[in-house]
């Protein structure tokens, strides 16, 4: 999630959830512990920000509006990530969707990480992140799209046996990271 300063928009990630209890409460310990997270001294060296940065979250930081569209868009532009918690319930997000589709739109669907909370990437992560639109040109011209299934990469904190949940909540956020 790190990059070096270049005219850094004005977040660091984005955080897409579904409003459910569970849901909230990791997004809410993920936006502590990304905008805390001090990046490595030798990281730093290298011309790396010495924080991460600050995250969104639309209960954070928007105001009520009866068109949140238009916020949402400009948010997700002034974002470098979009974190995407993911559990069963995520898929039937359409804002979930929304988001995802919007970020891509954007060129930045390689800059799209899936933080699973619960369940399995097949049943947990929205189809924006399980499948992708590529666009092919034949010799004569002609330009068929085709989908092809995905699946990313995830931080992880379903529970691990022999494994403290401190010790996988840290190895989550380094994944993020």
């Amino acid at each position: 999630m790190n990059n070096k300063k270049t005219n850094a928009p004005e977040y660091a990630a984005f955080i897409s959830y579904r409003h459910l209890d569970k849901d909230r409460q990791w997004a809410e310990w993920l936006i502590h512990a990304l905008e805390t997270y001090r990046v490595p001294k030798h990281l730093q060296k290298l011309g790396y920000p010495h924080q991460i940065g600050k995250v969104f979250r639309d209960e954070d930081e928007l105001p009520l509006s009866s068109d949140l569209t238009d916020l949402i868009k400009q948010a997700l532009t002034a974002s470098r990530n979009l974190v995407v918690i993911c559990s069963p319930d995520t898929p039937q997000s359409k804002w979930i969707a929304r988001e995802i589709e919007m970020f891509q739109a954007q060129g930045k669907a390689d800059r799209i990480q899936a933080f699973l909370i619960e369940g399995e990437p097949q049943t947990a992560f929205p189809d924006g992140l399980r499948f992708h639109r590529k666009k092919i040109t034949s010799a004569d011209g002609t330009i068929t799209t085709i989908v092809e299934e995905h699946e990313p990469l995830a931080a992880n904190v379903i529970p691990i046996t022999d494994i403290s949940k401190k010790q996988r909540d840290k190895a989550a956020l380094l994944k993020l990271v």
